[in-house]
């Protein structure tokens, strides 16, 4: 899409190097002139009846440029600049939607849709530099939570085995305690 304004005829060059108000600008002026030429030359018919065939040449003369200039310059709209907008419209579609496997076309033409290309390259950049900041994210967290599960753990074992310490000991002073009390009730 980004060479297809190096392609063609210089007049249809010169026509894709205008911004988009300007082509249909020119579209219309084709169209509107044709007919303001036409209906001139069909009153100067009137006005000069003797010169109605020459008038009525060049009526049709004039219907027929004007018309092939009108549907080249519809052509050159619809295919290198409504199409290619759809196909960027397309591309944003798949962007909103997530996509990441995109590949941007149009970033170096000279126009309207050049400039709406390179946007979109930028989006489609920020979304795969988006997507993998949210993949680092999710690893910190996942590790961040692997560290919490660990230290809990470590602390639920050290406070098992301070209990089990605790219980030990207390058996061994109850024992220590009914050894004593054993001895001395066999020496009453």
């Amino acid at each position: 899409l980004g060479d297809e304004l190096d392609e063609g005829n210089a007049l249809s060059r010169w026509f894709m190097t205008k911004p988009l108000t300007d082509k249909a600008k020119i579209a219309s002026l084709f169209s509107l002139s044709g007919m303001v030429i036409i209906a001139a030359l069909a009153l100067l018919g009137f006005a000069y009846p003797e010169h109605t065939a020459a008038f009525t040449i060049a009526i049709v003369a004039v219907a027929l440029l004007d018309s092939s200039l009108g549907f080249a310059s519809l052509h050159l709209i619809l295919e290198r600049s409504i199409a290619p907008f759809s196909v960027i419209c397309h591309d944003m579609t798949r962007v909103a939607r997530g996509e990441r496997d995109i590949t941007v076309t149009g970033t170096s033409r000279r126009d309207e849709i050049g400039d709406v290309a390179r946007a979109l390259e930028v989006f489609v950049k920020s979304s795969h530099k988006l997507v993998e900041l949210f993949a680092d994210r999710k690893a910190t967290s996942a590790r961040r939570e692997e560290e919490r599960a660990k230290r809990h753990l470590a602390a639920e074992n050290a406070r098992r085995e301070a209990i089990n310490r605790l219980a030990d000991d207390f058996e061994n002073s109850i024992g220590r305690v009914a050894s004593g009390v054993a001895s001395a009730s066999a020496q009453l």
